[in-house]
């Protein structure tokens, strides 16, 4: 589906299709295929008494553990931040939430990207939403509450890849990918692990294909939603200055190197000083994400009315201090880089 065709109606809800239908068959044969190999390493088990039956059993059973459903997980790279530490950040992001009928934050976590995101993680599908501590310093309040409507959005938004019976298929073939292919030099090991993850790699990258199109067209309804809570103007500003990132990560690791006292004051100088922010057309925040410019240009073509929740610079100033220790990580994050 073009892209263009994606930004006609922003705010239809977007449903499923044949695409995200096929896109669920490939979650259930990666979950038949996790209990094929239990099965089959079973039958070898009780079929075969050899010592190569064992290593065949013992390996199949390894990588049916590898690439097991995962109900999804909080980020490592993160520091979370409870409520009780966070009173006013939690208060804004749950007067977001009820605007948009979305489910309670569990645990906000603070990372080093330039970015944010919203996850269901565990058995009991809690909501944890990553808030990048980089992007978030830029900000202004309105900014920040479009930032926090737009994540919590993907939980009301219709967004197929986060659904109960797709994530988890994605999580198991991303982490299986990692876990077999490794960072680093290439080695035998490596080479190895990228031979047997070859199926693994395929699986998610149709996975992908097939789920494309629904995904773009529910950031343009996550956009549309975080536009009626924050208003147009915040979403619209919120949405270039995500594509600072690769100038304004560079600024900030800059400062650190220098031991710059205030890394984050001389962080907001350098956007102060950049001017308007111009982001070229077709250009997207990464290939999973629609063209800015097209994003920009449904919002512009549609009213909107005032903020429905308004965010203070005091707002702004309480959360700063409440997240200011797992600001202080993100910058020994950066260090450590």
């Amino acid at each position: 589906m073009p892209t263009r065709s994606l930004a006609d109606d922003v705010t239809a809800k977007p449903g499923a299709n044949a695409a995200t239908r096929a896109a669920a068959g490939v979650a259930i044969v990666v979950y038949l295929g996790t209990a094929g190999l239990l099965v089959l390493a079973a039958w070898l088990l009780t079929g075969h008494r050899t010592a190569l039956a064992w290593v065949l059993a013992a390996a199949l059973v390894a990588f049916a553990v590898l690439i097991r459903p995962r109900l999804g997980r909080g980020h490592p790279d993160t520091t979370p931040v409870s409520r009780p530490a966070a009173p006013a950040t939690y208060a804004v992001v749950d007067a977001v939430t009820a605007r948009l009928g979305g489910r309670k934050v569990w645990r906000i976590a603070v990372s080093a990207e330039f970015t944010a995101s919203y996850r269901v993680v565990g058995f009991r599908r809690r909501v944890v939403l990553t808030v990048g501590y980089p992007l978030w310093n830029l900000l202004d309040p309105d900014e920040r509450v479009a930032l926090l409507a737009h994540e919590q959005a993907h939980g009301v938004n219709g967004d197929t890849s986060r659904g109960t019976l797709i994530a988890p298929s994605l999580n198991a073939l991303v982490e299986g990918l990692h876990t077999l292919r490794g960072r680093g030099e290439v080695s035998g090991p490596r080479v190895l692990g990228a031979l047997v993850s070859s199926p693994l790699l395929g699986l998610l990258r149709l996975q992908e294909k097939l789920l494309l199109a629904a995904s773009q067209r529910a950031e343009f309804y996550a956009d549309h939603l975080a536009a009626t809570v924050a208003g147009a103007d915040a979403q619209v500003s919120l949405l270039r200055k995500l594509h600072l990132a690769e100038p304004a990560m560079r600024a900030l690791r800059t400062g650190i190197t220098r031991g710059d006292t205030d890394i984050w004051a001389d962080s907001r100088a350098w956007l102060t000083d950049l001017g308007p922010v111009v982001v070229e057309d077709g250009e997207s925040t990464d290939s999973t994400h629609p063209p800015t410019d097209r994003r920009v240009a449904a919002l512009l073509g549609r009213a909107y009315g005032p903020a429905a929740v308004v965010s203070t610079v005091e707002d702004a100033r309480r959360a700063d201090h409440e997240l200011a220790p797992a600001a202080r990580d993100v910058v020994s994050a950066l260090r450590r880089e």
